[in-house]
């Protein structure tokens, strides 16, 4: 593997969106305020399988 190279690259984000309010539903878990305030992370792309 001494020539090993990476030939190419890819990316894929799911069309189905969860929000952080439903995630809590569903899961039972509360997502910390920290989360959606400070990082901005307020949704998330899940595969529709799930």
């Amino acid at each position: 593997m001494k020539y090993a190279k990476i030939i190419s690259s890819g990316m894929y984000v799911p069309k189905k969106v969860m929000t952080n309010a439903e995630f809590e539903k569903l899961t039972m878990f509360t997502i910390d305020p920290y989360f959606s305030d400070v990082i901005g992370i307020n949704h998330r792309h899940i595969s529709e399988d799930w």
